[in-house]
């Protein structure tokens, strides 16, 4: 971006105001040298409007460059802030995540002590029913040998 007072300065020296000419011829008499001293007054006007134009647009530039910099950190501190925001919602989800699958696991945990508690009960039960079949087998098998007595015994 061109600031406006260059512009100016740029439109000052091609508009015939810059130094003034040279001043006629040197020689007899004290005929020449009246054309330089108007022009030395117009170049030195011309060079304090250039400076302060200069001036102008240096100060310019460096609010400008100032500005710009502000409005960096500003816009580097809102995207630090969206980020932090979406880091802590992000987070928040997390957490909620977490939760949730804590209570499946707790869930999940329960019912398999439950599990267990079944299959030892279960476990138990078999070993009795094991037990009463080896008891039913080993009177039947008594039972068998008496009537194997007792038949050998009739006849």
């Amino acid at each position: 971006m061109v600031p406006e007072n260059f512009l100016q300065y740029s439109n000052l020296e091609g508009n015939g105001c810059g130094g003034g000419g040279g001043g006629g011829g040197g020689g007899g008499g004290g005929g020449g040298g009246g054309g330089g001293g108007g022009g030395m007054k117009m170049q030195g006007s011309s060079r304090q409007k250039a400076t302060s134009i200069a001036q102008k647009a240096a100060q310019e530039a460096k609010a400008a460059s100032e500005a710009q910099a502000v409005a960096g950190q500003q816009a580097s501190h809102q995207v630090k802030a969206q980020l932090a925001e979406k880091a802590l919602q992000a987070a928040k989800a997390a957490e909620a995540a977490l939760a949730g699958k804590q209570a499946i696991v707790e869930q999940l945990e329960e019912e398999v002590r439950e599990a267990e508690a079944v299959v030892q009960e279960q476990g138990s039960s078999i070993q009795s029913a094991q037990a009463n079949v080896n008891a039913a087998m080993q009177a039947a098998q008594q039972a068998t040998t008496q009537v194997i007595i007792f038949y050998i015994h009739t006849f």
